[in-house]
């Protein structure tokens, strides 16, 4: 929040960078952002709420876990969802059907370059898989990522000393080996860091992540926060999530055969 002159937005003649929330106050923009590192635990999901007094000019948290799949040889699995148009002869890769069109997906991630994931950009679903173990009929045993709620990136520069030291925030999942000197998202000493230790500098290393012991995601869920008169003085609660869920991890539905 920040202290000002104006009682009423008729005062306001330029760019304020906020919303005149009560007399004499104005909310300023901001944003929040909550990464977890989760790489292997007991629990298979996560939910924040979002909730501060105004005076708050912007958050940057990471929770901390860990997970394996069925074992340390993991991978991941970025598939892009493609429309895939259907010549309906054979010879040049089609389908002898009258369906023109329909889509395709599957891309498994080599190295930490693939690992990093904006959900804005495409359609995209996001897996973990152990490829050394596979159900009775073949798939490889896996887990899948859902974001929902807040999913919101940085849209600060990058050569602004608060996204400098917040990098990580332009891109929403970031999957890496596992190294247990990188623990911390925003380096050892975020307040003075300048930006040469966080997650997305360690990133910038393009280590292999396929068929090896990886940090499955650091996952960072964000909200642009634009203040109004009902957040004053403190803001309601708003909800953003992940889950991990099974995919091709059992046999069979669980709910099948349960009493």
């Amino acid at each position: 929040m920040k202290a000002t002159s104006y009682t009423h937005t008729d005062q306001i003649k330029e760019d304020a960078h906020g919303t005149l929330i009560a007399e004499n106050n104005l909310g300023i923009y901001h944003d929040h952002f909550i990464t977890f590192l989760y790489f292997n635990s007991n629990t298979d999901s996560a939910k924040v709420n979002y909730s501060s007094y105004i005076a708050n000019y912007g958050t940057s948290q990471h929770g901390f876990s860990t997970y394996d799949v069925d074992g340390t040889n993991n991978s991941f699995v970025k598939s892009t969802i493609t429309p895939i148009r259907n010549t309906g002869d054979p010879a040049t890769g089609g389908a002898a059907t009258q369906r023109r069109s329909y889509w395709t997906m599957r891309r498994v991630a080599e190295t930490e370059a693939d690992g990093r994931v904006r959900l804005n950009d495409e359609l995209r679903d996001l897996l973990f898989v152990n490829s050394s173990k596979t159900t009775k009929i073949g798939n490889e045993v896996g887990y899948r990522l859902l974001l929902g709620g807040v999913t919101a990136t940085s849209l600060l520069d990058n050569d602004v000393y608060p996204q400098r030291r917040a990098s990580y925030t332009k891109k929403q999942v970031w999957v890496m080996p596992y190294n247990r000197s990188e623990k911390w998202v925003s380096g050892l000493y975020a307040v003075q860091s300048t930006g040469e230790d966080n997650l997305a500098v360690w990133s910038s290393k393009n280590r292999r992540i396929k068929d090896v012991d990886i940090v499955l995601l650091w996952c960072t869920l964000g909200l642009h926060h634009v203040p109004c008169q009902e957040l004053f003085p403190v803001m309601p609660a708003m909800s953003g999530a992940f889950e991990l869920q099974p995919f091709n991890f059992f046999q069979s539905n669980q709910l099948i055969g349960t009493n």
